[in-house]
């Protein structure tokens, strides 16, 4: 109805707005090497950041603090982060071929405490996603697979070997049942959640497919590659719906705005993170982050579309938010 659509625009335009003006309004080195992953909590102010050094870092967004961490969380590199959608757990992929669940409750009895230990994998792993419920986690790794885990007690209720490969990136749809991988070769598949068969491929990009975000509104899914380019692909239409010549250099992160997926963020290794209307595919923002290469990038935390946070190859992770609110945190 009308009042809806009015909603909608005034959301749009206030989100625009917010992010046309974002500066850096916090900056903290986290890791003794590159800062691979960060993402923020959809439920509490906080920020998690994983390493090259295996480690995990949980951070008071606010104050840019760290109020916990697991220091060896990996034996390797930390390729893979996502908290749960509902707690303060954090999930993390390594290149020690496992995966992880951590408390990541500043409050708890035990911050930092590992909970489970997911292993299975015969390679490296790429990414990590939660289920929107909260109860299954997906992997994918340099094994060619992708298997779906059960939260409680660590087992594996799927492997899924569809792609030719190594697989990289996963993300499920907002409802749950539907998840995305991308792999080495350039391909995306659309996978039923309950029957576990691929429903959907999408062919278009040049290179590997190292970044993958599914739009709120469920039928419109993100892809970044080493192609340089950043793709939506249509799932309604089964097509690539726009091709975004988006960065020089490798294309490290997508994310869509939680909320309204009216905005999406890329980084890239050309050190930029910008963010594009969805609407039009213009420019929002060009954010000269990170020193060599920005490697992740996330909205805010509490599911904020108007505050970023990213991280890079000069071990730092960094916050912005509209120049005056960026301004306020320093006075």
């Amino acid at each position: 109805d009308d009042a809806a659509v009015a909603a909608r625009e005034e959301t749009a335009a206030a989100c625009y707005a917010a992010l046309g003006r974002l500066s850096l309004a916090q900056s903290q080195c986290a890791d003794a090497r590159p800062v691979s992953r960060v993402r923020s909590s959809p439920v509490a102010g906080l920020v998690a950041t994983g390493g090259w050094s295996g480690g995990l870092c949980i951070w008071d967004a606010a104050r840019c603090e760290k109020v916990c961490a697991a220091p060896k969380a990996h034996a390797d590199r930390v390729t893979g982060l996502a908290w749960a959608p509902s707690s303060l757990v954090v999930a993390t992929a390594g290149a020690d071929a496992t995966a992880a669940l951590w408390d990541a409750n500043p409050e708890s009895a035990s911050p930092g405490r590992e909970l489970v230990r997911l292993r299975g994998h015969r390679a490296r792993l790429g990414n990590v996603a939660f289920h929107p419920r909260g109860a299954h986690v997906a992997t994918t790794s340099f094994d060619h697979t992708w298997r779906l885990w059960d939260v409680e007690t660590g087992s594996e209720v799927l492997l899924q070997d569809g792609h030719a490969k190594e697989t990289y990136s996963v993300g499920f749809q907002g409802d749950g049942s539907l998840v995305a991988t991308g792999d080495f070769a350039g391909i995306v598949h659309v996978w039923d959640c309950r029957s576990g068969k691929m429903i959907q491929t999408f062919l278009g990009h040049g290179g590997k497919v190292l970044a993958l975000d599914w739009n709120p509104d469920g039928f419109h899914i993100a892809t970044g590659s080493d192609d340089h380019t950043v793709r939506v692909w249509d799932l309604r239409r089964k097509v690539e719906a726009y091709v975004l010549p988006a960065h020089s250099a490798l294309v490290s992160d997508v994310r869509w705005s939680p909320r309204s997926g009216e905005a999406l963020a890329t980084a890239a290794f050309d050190g930029r993170v910008k963010i594009w209307r969805a609407r039009d595919w213009s420019p929002l923002a060009d954010l000269a982050a990170h020193d060599g290469k920005a490697m992740a990038v996330d909205f805010g935390p509490q599911m904020d579309e108007t505050s970023l946070v990213t991280s890079g190859y000069d071990r730092t992770f960094k916050l912005w938010q509209p120049a005056d609110e960026a301004l306020a945190g320093y006075l």
